[in-house]
């Protein structure tokens, strides 16, 4: 999020379907490569090292950077720069709101109370 935006937030009503599909999309694929990594005999540190690069490259995989109007227009609407409303969350909450419901995020980075990303197990989205 732009610096001069730091209050901008999606609108979640608008963006639900989309977040569900990028949160099912997350544990498919995490699901999936944690398979790959039992089955060719990772384990213990190494096991989850390789889960860590899984978050790092998710997280890379949304890097961007774009203009706080940019920002502003996806969310609420059309400005002169031709960006129109967006069903989609802006990249830093297609990411951090992704991981923030994953119970391995919290294990793998030592996640706690106090972090800035840490949302209470009751809270975690839980879509199957």
């Amino acid at each position: 999020m732009p610096e001069e935006k730091p209050g901008l937030r999606n609108d979640g009503r608008y963006t639900a379907a989309e977040n569900i599909a990028d949160l099912g999309g997350f544990l498919i694929a995490y699901d999936m490569y944690t398979q790959y990594l039992n089955n060719a005999g990772f384990f213990g540190e190494q096991f989850d090292l390789q889960r860590k690069r899984f978050y790092e490259a998710y997280g890379w995989l949304w890097h961007s950077k774009y203009s706080a109007a940019y920002a502003e227009a996806r969310t609420n609407g059309i400005n002169d720069e031709g960006a129109m409303k967006d069903e989609h969350s802006l990249p830093r909450e297609r990411t951090n709101g992704i991981v923030a419901n994953t119970d391995d995020w919290y294990k793998l980075f030592n996640i706690k109370e106090s972090d800035k990303l840490y949302r209470k197990t009751e809270d975690r989205i839980r879509i199957w």
